[in-house]
């Protein structure tokens, strides 16, 4: 395993963390695949929230018209990674 990986492996972990912190799931249930809306009944307000998390944790921005297409865990993972690395 590279370190590349192991650093995506990471930031998957914790971004499924902050996901389930925002509406108080269980981080076992969740996965790349595991929708937001669908699987985790977030709402708007969960939303914005779980971005604005991402972003201070990350340092990062994530301009609105991408956060309002981002509909999967796995998306979330996939735009910031590049930002991280």
């Amino acid at each position: 395993m590279t370190a590349s990986s192991n650093t995506t492996i990471e930031l998957e972990q914790s971004i499924f963390q902050i996901a389930a912190d925002t509406v108080s799931a269980d981080v076992s249930q969740i996965n790349r695949e595991t929708r937001f809306e669908e699987d985790l009944n977030f709402d708007s307000i969960d939303q914005i929230e779980f971005i604005m998390q991402v972003e201070e944790v990350y340092s990062i921005d994530v301009p609105d018209e991408q956060a309002a297409n981002i509909k999967t865990v796995g998306q979330v993972v996939d735009l910031i990674n590049p930002k991280v690395s």
